[in-house]
């Protein structure tokens, strides 16, 4: 199973494939998704799971199932045409990447104690990093990083693949 990467709208995609069943990745590495869909069954897809393409516990216990490392730069704060700004979206999430990483890692932590699983899921801010993508690989090593955490994650999951 391949560890699962997405930046931006990418890790969007990536955590919706995830909860919709449509992957089930032996990691997942998250960096700077401008927002999520919460594992909240009282709130509508793509936001919350009711309403969404597959069962809302089951794509809960899938989501707690894979070892996830959500990134985002620390100054990834910035409110421009990238990142969803709908009412809605900012009062359950935040209002920047860095607020909405930091409530998804508590919500997907809450859910699995809901469901009795632990979880394993991190946050790792990138210092000085903001939502520049290319200035992210350049100056914050974030390939390495990158590699570094699917390494990290796998190996916490008993996988045998040692160099990604």
């Amino acid at each position: 199973r391949p560890v699962l990467i997405g930046y931006s709208g990418g890790a969007q995609f990536a955590h919706r494939a995830v909860l919709a069943g449509s992957m089930q990745p032996r990691a997942m590495i998250l960096v700077a998704p401008g927002w999520y869909t919460f594992p909240d069954t009282t709130t509508d897809w793509p936001r919350g799971l009711r309403a969404g393409p597959t069962q809302p516990l089951d794509a809960v216990v899938r989501l707690v199932e894979v070892p996830t490392a959500v990134m985002v730069g620390e100054r990834d704060t910035r409110r421009g045409a990238s990142l969803n700004t709908d009412p809605h979206v900012d009062l359950q999430q935040g209002q920047s990447r860095v607020e909405r990483a930091e409530r998804w890692v508590a919500a997907v932590r809450q859910a699995a104690s809901c469901v009795e699983l632990a979880p394993n899921i991190r946050i790792r801010l990138i210092p000085k990093a903001a939502h520049d993508a290319q200035r992210n690989f350049l100056r914050h090593q974030l390939a390495e990083r990158i590699v570094s955490e699917a390494n990290f994650l796998t190996k916490q999951s008993g996988d045998p693949y040692e160099n990604l």
